[in-house]
């Protein structure tokens, strides 16, 4: 606890380190249909959660809060791995929090590194905690039905303040698409239903239209695939939008074969490193970086479930050829 504090500022990286490491070495959850219930996070370890969205956002409600705000990117990674490993326990309430669940707790952090983030030059902090409401989607599917509406609210407000501007944030701009395509993924009628409340459904999908041939990344890729094919079997589609389905499946094809060659590389790539017996070239090493850098999104200690959701977008394709080829309603 004491690295999490201004006094010991000196080891706090360490700490949030140590802390991510027991959440995901020593807390992972059973596979499906494994044997054994899940045993959720220690209260010890839940003990530690307040204290790491203190650090960059203060107390709960302190507009001015925080202290090591240059520590979003590793605390999130923290926080990602309570989420993954202990969903249910992000229901329960934090004893002297207030009374308010670990959830809901994290929308002051999140109101907080976002309005940080705008003061910052290339908006790291901001696909930091995109990345954040991204994990939130994943793991807590029909579990957040009732937050979904204040995700969604964040997303596109954000939306509109980096498009808002002439250039820069070309990496914000598109994790905060992703997080759009995975509120689809999530629930695609709730979804709906938020934005034409809103009145925001079309401005909304030109943006994402509009940036689909900037993402390249196999996670990118993936994330708008799986939202563009929930929309596609929503039972309740706006008219506006089922007018442009055609442009949609044509986008979602697009998208299927682009990361069908990313794959390949992928592939080509691994047999030349084992050919090479597993020796790293420094231009090898140089593009990993590079990679890194402009995806935004870095290895951490989360790993996603995407083999299950592949295979179940494969699914949905089977189910729609035949009537993709027989020009029936997609339904």
């Amino acid at each position: 606890m004491h690295s999490l504090t201004a006094d010991g500022l000196d080891s706090i990286e360490e700490g949030i380190d140590c802390i991510t490491l027991i959440l995901y070495h020593g807390y992972k959850r059973p596979a499906e249909g494994a044997q054994g219930a899940q045993t959720g996070i220690s209260e010890a370890m839940w003990k530690l959660y307040p204290q790491l969205l203190y650090v960059c956002a203060g107390a709960d409600g302190d507009a001015e809060g925080g202290f090591g705000f240059e520590y979003v990117t590793p605390i999130v990674i923290a926080l990602k791995n309570y989420i993954a490993q202990d969903p249910t326990g992000m229901l329960a309430v934090q004893d002297d929090q207030g009374g308010k669940t670990r959830l809901e707790l994290l929308s002051h952090f999140i109101t907080r590194c976002l309005a940080v983030s705008h003061n910052s030059s290339d908006g790291l902090d901001g696909v930091a905690i995109m990345n954040l409401l991204i994990a939130i989607l994943e793991n807590m599917q029909g579990r957040v039905d009732q937050n979904l509406g204040g995700i969604i609210g964040v997303v596109t407000s954000e939306l509109n303040w980096v498009n808002s501007k002439e250039k820069g944030y070309k990496n914000y701009r598109l994790m905060v698409l992703q997080a759009l395509a995975m509120c689809f993924t999530y629930n695609s009628e709730l979804t709906f239903q938020s934005l034409e409340a809103s009145g925001i459904t079309l401005p909304v999908f030109g943006a994402w239209l509009k940036g689909m041939n900037q993402f390249k990344s196999d996670f990118e890729l993936r994330r708008n695939i799986f939202g563009l094919s929930s929309i596609i079997t929503c039972p309740q589609v706006p008219a506006a939008v089922a007018q442009k389905l055609p442009d949609l499946l044509k986008q979602l094809a697009l998208l299927a074969i682009k990361m069908e060659s990313e794959r390949l590389d992928t592939l080509k790539d691994n047999e030349e490193h084992v050919a090479r017996g597993g020796v790293e070239t420094d231009s090898d090493a140089d593009e990993a970086e590079g990679d890194e850098m402009a995806d935004g999104d870095g290895g951490d200690a989360v790993s996603e479930d995407s083999d299950t959701a592949w295979k179940e977008t494969q699914k949905i394709f089977t189910k729609l050829g035949p009537k993709l080829g027989a020009g029936q309603a997609l339904t």
